[in-house]
């Protein structure tokens, strides 16, 4: 049976909390799906199999055919060495796809839940390049766990409940748009746990900004994703990237020929603002500069051409690779140009492949890291505004030096922004 899910926990988090939890998610993705109550939706293994046990044939073939893995984070589950191989042998069947050029950015089908925090701080490198969690970071959820929020559920229902929606719709988005094939896997002996970095629970702290100075951020780095015209190789009109795409383009061509690097600098350098700033193109190293501008208490800002996404793969795998990162000083604007004929019978196409592209941006529910649909000068000018103060307000909250905390105090998880 092809389930919806795969339930990954450990077993020393298994109780009635649990099993409450599975039933509601089965039971929320059977109404989306409008199927009966007796299918059953998702794969939950109860019996007491640890390492060192036989791996039942029916598990084994739950975890290679499974569309989504859900996966109940808890300090337990980072040390145990059965957890760490089903997630590799998930994360496999992942990669796998995405190494054959199935699809340009990782699946989006690896769904942490974080059940008991705060979360070891030393995850292998595997982990670390994902989500540990969704929606805003300082969320209930996200800050005590979901069984917290469960053991509190006469003051916390409705989070629970939106919760669970929520998570069941991310699913089941999930595996629609990324349907997985099944991969063999070795006998369960031979799989390396992708845990073996992270035998310790020790508290993690939110990475800062350097400890010196706590002014407020006083630059913006700008940086446009649109190509050079001559990418396009004719299936494009360059006039709106002339001359070279980059800080050249022009998002609001036929009613407004500003190119967008002189749009952009000088609004934020107008009245109460008063910031300097730069504008670069969208290039392989952008990861390392967003992470240099973290240091440098500084706010970036993705300035995105739909067009250029859906058209070029070097754009798509640069942007999803940066969109499974978790940066607090960095947005996402996305304008759009309702006066261009070449762009809007393309919409529906180009929004798609941005959805997917920016897949934890677009389903994290937090207008801060990214935005859509900016139709006008006037409107880039209004959300640019507001994206910068709220950005400023993030890194001064998260510029605390770098030091270890007692037990017991929450940890922020590191998700998607907004992720």
């Amino acid at each position: 049976m092809d389930y919806e899910f795969f339930l990954s926990y450990t077993r020393a988090n298994n109780d009635d909390y649990l099993r409450q939890f599975f039933n509601d998610l089965s039971e929320e993705i059977r109404g989306v799906r409008g199927l009966p109550q007796t299918s059953e939706v998702g794969f939950f293994d109860q019996r007491d199999i640890e390492l060192g046990m036989r791996w039942e044939k029916e598990i084994e073939a739950a975890l290679q055919t499974a569309k989504a893995m859900v996966c109940i984070y808890s300090p337990g589950y980072f040390r145990s060495d059965y957890c760490g191989r089903e997630w590799r042998v998930f994360y496999d069947r992942c990669d796998r796809s995405l190494q054959l050029g199935t699809y340009s950015s990782f699946p989006p089908l690896l769904k942490p839940v974080p059940w008991i925090t705060p979360l070891p701080s030393n995850l292998a490198t595997l982990v670390q390049g994902l989500q540990y969690g969704s929606g805003d970071p300082a969320a209930l959820v996200n800050q005590k766990g979901l069984k917290y929020v469960m053991k509190q559920i006469g003051t916390h229902r409705a989070i629970y409940v939106d919760y669970v929606g929520d998570l069941a719709r991310e699913i089941l988005a999930g595996v629609d748009a990324f349907p997985l094939p099944p991969l063999q896997v070795p006998s369960f002996v031979e799989v390396k746990s992708a845990f073996a970095a992270a035998p310790t629970a020790t508290p993690t702290v939110v990475r800062g900004p350097d400890s010196g100075s706590l002014t407020t951020p006083k630059h913006v780095r700008f940086f446009v994703v649109a190509a050079d015209p001559r990418t396009f190789q004719g299936k494009r009109s360059p006039e709106p990237y002339l001359d070279s795409g980059g800080a050249d383009w022009k998002p609001f061509l036929y009613k407004d020929s500003s190119s967008v690097g002189a749009l952009v600098q000088n609004i934020v350098s107008e009245g109460d603002l008063s910031l300097t700033s730069d504008v670069s193109a969208l290039d392989a190293n952008l990861k390392e500069a967003i992470d240099k501008a973290w240091k440098e208490r500084k706010i970036v800002i993705l300035l995105v051409d739909g067009w250029t996404v859906d058209a070029t793969t070097d754009s798509r795998l640069i942007l999803a690779e940066f969109d499974r990162e978790n940066y607090y000083n960095c947005s996402v604007l996305v304008p759009w140009n309702d006066d261009d004929p070449e762009l809007v019978p393309r919409r529906a196409d180009i929004e798609r492949t941005l959805q997917q592209t920016f897949y934890f941006r677009t389903n994290a529910k937090n207008p801060i890291f990214y935005r859509d649909s900016i139709r006008s000068r006037d409107e880039l000018r209004e959300t640019l505004r507001e994206v910068i103060v709220r950005l400023r307000a993030e890194i001064r909250n998260r510029a605390e030096p770098v030091k270890p905390v007692p037990l017991g105090i929450a940890q922020p998880i590191v998700s998607g922004p907004g992720v």
